[in-house]
């Protein structure tokens, strides 16, 4: 049976306080003491007690700011932002803030009040017959659903490391919690890039498909989310659709050796850029993402472009590369990731539920939850393949002097 009230709380911090509340409220309370460890999804019971509930308590404290699901559990109560109750600690400004001013400025009790909050929720419950669930059509509690059993499954973006070299633009930002419909996506590239990461040579891979997929998309949240706990030896973004290739050799060399002189300067004094980046990348010795962005189509009737055009140290570091042309290189194992249609019906809506809207990531306000970035008209049926190209090793010198 559904039960009124939800006490969502910070163990570390708030654990004695919300069990005296709950021991207060008895049979009214939803209060789970299961804790959910690093790398665990949402738990479907805890979406359900939320949606079910009438009133949400939040113990608002910093460490309940700084726990990811205390902050999805917060932004599922603010669907209904007249049904939560907050219970304030040392450090409750770091949950205020993210609420809405009407909510974050109102006299609330202090969390050891344990018997003036219990006051405070019996009397809402007077006020409320409705659960969360009922207040939201049933398409948005869908999405609600899909939105957040999608934000658990991947690790939340990190911050970059310093020995990271990402251009201006697109690459240099995560967009956050507006990336819903493609966890799973993201799971396969990461799992099949790190078979390549227990041998001596490196996994390299294209993620190939037409315009729109959002390919770059897949490639940027991979570097976010996955990049600095997982490859530690430094990340690397290439526009290979550059038409100054040497010049984005150079931006990655200098991160790695900042002696290195500007780049009209080793252009004078004749030296390789590219060979030189190769030497340094092959120093690391530890595991590096190496991310080649939009490498351009061949021609007609010409094969795409290798690798080793974009990344002179394949077997050396994992290589992530994205075009829309198949490659044609030897040792290729292909994979499918899901196409726009069916992520649109996976999300239901891709839009984020109306009520959240105004308290998502507003990183950019014109983008929408789960919307693809926009390029030219795609099938909406294509597919998309992540090849990979698994490298025993540096390419033989013959085929090494023909790519320079």
């Amino acid at each position: 049976m559904p039960l009124p009230v939800f006490i969502s709380y910070a163990r570390a911090a708030s654990t004695p306080q919300a069990r005296a509340l709950a021991g207060l409220l008895g049979p009214l309370a939803f209060f789970d003491t299961t804790a959910i460890d690093d790398g665990d999804h949402f738990p479907q019971r805890l979406l359900d007690a939320v949606l079910d509930a009438r009133l949400i308590v939040l113990f608002a404290s910093q460490t309940y700011n700084e726990r990811r699901f205390c902050r999805l559990e917060m932004r599922l109560a603010l669907t209904a932002p007249d049904q939560i109750v907050i219970a304030t600690q040392d450090g409750a400004h770091a949950v205020l803030n993210a609420l809405p001013a009407n909510l974050a400025t109102q006299s609330w009790p202090a969390a050891s009040e344990t018997d003036r909050l219990a006051t405070l929720i019996r009397r809402r419950l007077t006020k409320t017959s409705n659960s969360i669930r009922t207040l939201v059509a049933h398409n948005e509690a869908r999405s609600i659903a899909a939105v957040f059993r999608e934000e658990s499954q991947i690790p939340e973006p990190q911050p970059l490391p310093q020995n990271c070299s990402i251009p201006a633009g697109i690459a240099s930002q995560s967009i956050g919690n507006r990336f819903v419909g493609r966890a799973n996506d993201l799971r396969t590239i990461h799992r099949t890039l790190l078979d390549g990461t227990g041998g001596a040579a490196q996994l390299s891979s294209r993620i190939a498909a037409g315009g729109g997929f959002g390919k770059t998309r897949l490639a940027v949240e991979y570097l976010h989310r996955y990049g600095p706990p997982h490859y530690p030896g430094g990340l690397f973004w290439l526009n290979a659709a550059s038409t100054d290739l040497e010049g984005e050799f150079h931006r990655i060399l200098q991160t790695l050796d900042p002696t290195i002189p500007d780049l009209p300067t080793m252009r004078a004094a004749r030296r390789n850029t590219k060979t030189e980046l190769e030497r340094a990348l092959r120093a690391i010795g530890r595991p590096t993402l190496y991310i080649a962005d939009d490498i351009p189509e061949s021609a007609p009737g010409q094969p795409p472009p290798p690798m080793t055009d974009f990344c002179p140290a394949l077997g050396a570091v994992t290589v992530l590369a994205t075009s829309r042309q198949m490659t044609v290189e030897s040792t290729v194992k292909t994979i499918s990731v899901d196409t726009p249609s069916r992520i649109r019906r996976l999300t239901a809506d891709p839009r984020p539920p109306r009520p959240l809207r105004p308290f998502l990531d507003r990183m950019d306000p014109h983008r929408r939850l789960g919307r693809l970035p926009p390029t030219r008209p795609r099938s909406p049926e294509s597919r998309a393949r992540v090849r990979f190209h698994h490298s025993a090793g540096p390419p033989p010198a013959r085929q090494l002097e023909r790519h320079r």
